[in-house]
């Protein structure tokens, strides 16, 4: 599965990628073109406790590859055990699959050991290491941890860092609070020495952060062959030292000389701690626990505006689609011009059906070629929102991906319930791909497409495609779908109100759409329900802070579990609907960005 995580936090997305080497699965992210850094998370973290540093090498002209080591993440688990040589020997094989010779090595924790290994081993590939917190400040007697849990520590600090939201985020005075409660659910010691330390500093602004140290190899983990050969980096904060002796090891005892050594031959590597930037990750206000805030806020802009939001809505279904239209269209900014736009009526399934289409066509559409067909279904609960509302979007999104844009005017639930929006969806792709030559789009590049409801009417009008012999589908585009009923996922506990879209709102739209089948819904209301192998190729976006969010990831990992090719692509800042909201906010943008970035990289690849 290709992964694409866009953010907020600088101009490119984030790619997530799998590569297999001896037979292993390695999962891998990269941000951002230019040199390439490694980022080693410590085990049993993920790739996730890099992402603001990704975003911070990014921006000062360094392509971030943070990995998901063997046993971690969505890597495969070793069958033969773990070992810094063996990590170290499928890191560099990666990065040469992924075209890197020479490359720079930050490491982390047990990272910072197969960093070093990686240093070590590979002296001619890399040219500089960082490497941080490779133990806890003076809590352990030695760096021994692969011993028993009676016998080590080193555990409670595995646990507390297994959870996928880094305990950095939490810096709202409810430290304590946290590590009580990992200490008494699931650590061997109830060390409240050592919960009392950790709270301390992880309730300090960069509490572990500020000095830098040359760091020469531990013979007792992984005796060096050759040396580095690259300048070292190493993070700790002022009790590491203290620490480190205590741990008998050989560190440079001058650490104004090592921040000297760092600016002259590491410009760009920060102090690094936890995956985090110092004073990024501690921030005051920002706390997952209480609900008050998170560590990537929403968007300043977008934060104004649902601040602006009315607390009522209107009452009527009609009002609500009235109401709907004209909000949606006043978030959309100036429109972009296209080449020209059609207007098409599809005859039905029924012949009382007809089926309003609006199609456009991207600015600078060459006459040459026949471009791609988008087949796209709209927004609005399965039961809101007119063509009109997407005239914009539409525009957009067909100049970005230099598709034809076929906006589909589907019938609306509760009139015309399951299956009816779906059947009209599917009949319209049946259409395009049945009269391509006249239309004059390429059938061999048709794309479904869709947010929100219309989303989930994408992935199930594939799915249709795929049972019935429909028409081949070059490319599923699946922006922020409901693909289940679970109103109870991780995201809904978290966004559930304030977030634009509601629990409440979504609630009732299922209801629109399903009646009394909510509980037990046909796989094709509920993908995610559904076997997903033979699917085309897939793009899942979700925003940040949607209570969607959880279950498009989790379809996107089903379509990839499947064989499917997939790109999950996630929204840093934005909430949903925010193909609409240009006109709130410039992020927005990223949305239309992304999808034509993948689906013009995919045409020319499969052209060439």
């Amino acid at each position: 599965m290709a992964n694409i995580l866009a953010t907020g936090l600088a101009s490119e997305g984030i790619a997530h990628r799998y590569v297999r080497i001896d037979g292993q699965k390695i999962h891998c992210v990269i941000m951002g073109e230019g040199k390439p850094v490694l980022l080693i998370p410590g085990w049993p973290q993920t790739w996730y406790a890099w992402r603001h540093v990704m975003a911070a090498l990014a921006q000062n002209g360094f392509q971030a590859i943070a990995v998901d080591p063997i046993g971690t993440g969505f890597s495969t688990r070793p069958e033969s055990g773990y070992d810094t040589g063996s990590a170290a020997r499928i890191l560099h094989q990666l990065m040469i699959e992924l075209g890197h010779t020479r490359y720079g090595v930050a490491g982390h924790d047990v990272g910072m050991w197969v960093g070093y290994a990686l240093a070590s081993d590979y002296p001619d590939a890399v040219e500089r290491i960082a490497l941080t917190e490779a133990v806890i400040p003076g809590l352990a007697p030695a760096p021994q941890i692969f011993v028993p849990p009676s016998d080590n520590i080193f555990l409670w600090h595995f646990m507390f860092n297994q959870v996928l939201d880094l305990p950095e985020f939490l810096t709202s005075g409810r430290e304590k609070e946290y590590l009580s409660f990992m200490f008494d659910k699931w650590s061997h010691r109830r060390d409240r020495v050592a919960a009392d330390v950790y709270a301390a500093a992880y309730g300090t602004p960069g509490g572990y952060s500020g000095w830098l140290f040359l760091l020469p190899g531990d013979p007792r983990n992984h005796p060096p062959k050759s040396g580095t050969g690259a300048p070292a980096v190493g993070d700790a904060g002022p009790g590491y030292r203290r620490g480190a002796r205590d741990c008998g090891r050989a560190y440079a005892n001058d650490a104004r000389a090592c921040e000297q050594l760092a600016r002259r031959d590491c410009p760009r590597l920060w102090p690094f701690h936890h995956g985090g930037m110092p004073g990024r990750v501690h921030r005051s206000g920002c706390s997952l626990l209480s609900g008050e805030g998170s560590l990537m806020p929403v968007d300043a802009n977008i934060a104004a505006f649902l601040a602006r939001l009315p607390a009522t809505q209107p009452g009527s279904l009609e009002e609500m689609r009235a109401e709907t239209d004209r909000a949606l269209m006043a978030m959309h900014g100036p429109s972009e011009p296209v080449d020209h736009i059609d207007n098409f009526v599809v005859a039905g399934d029924d012949p009382d059906v007809l089926i309003p289409v609006r199609a456009y066509w991207p600015a600078g559409v060459s006459q040459e070629t026949k471009p791609p067909a988008m087949v796209f279904a709209h927004a609005g609960g399965w039961c809101l929102v007119s063509l009109d509302a997407y005239d914009n979007p539409c525009r957009a999104l067909a100049n970005a991906t230099g598709c034809v844009v076929f906006s589909v005017g589907y019938r609306l639930a509760p009139e015309h319930p399951y299956p009816a929006p779906l059947d009209d969806v599917y009949r319209v792709l049946c259409w395009v791909a049945d009269h391509s030559e006249r239309l004059g789009v390429d059938r061999s590049r048709v794309i479904i497409a869709g947010d929100s409801a219309g989303g989930n009417l994408a992935a199930a009008a594939a799915m249709l495609a795929r049972d019935r012999g429909g028409p081949p589908i070059a490319q599923q585009l699946l922006l922020y779908p409901p693909v289940d009923t679970d109103l109870e996922t991780a995201s809904y506990q978290e966004f559930a109100d304030g977030y634009y879209l509601t629990r409440d709102a979504m609630k009732f739209c299922w209801g629109a759409y399903l009646g009394d089948r909510v509980t037990m819904p046909p796989v094709y209301a509920a993908p995610l329900r559904a076997d997903l192998s033979d699917l085309p190729p897939a793009t899942v976006m979700v925003s940040e802070f949607d209570p969607l969010r959880s279950e498009g990831e989790a379809y996107a990992r089903k379509l990839e579990e499947c064989g499917v090719p997939t790109t999950l692509i996630v929204l840093e800042g934005m909430v949903h609907a925010c193909i609409h909201m240009l006109g709130v906010t410039p992020a927005a943008g990223e949305i239309f960005a992304n999808a034509g970035r993948g689906l013009r990289s995919k045409f020319v690849a499969s052209s060439g």
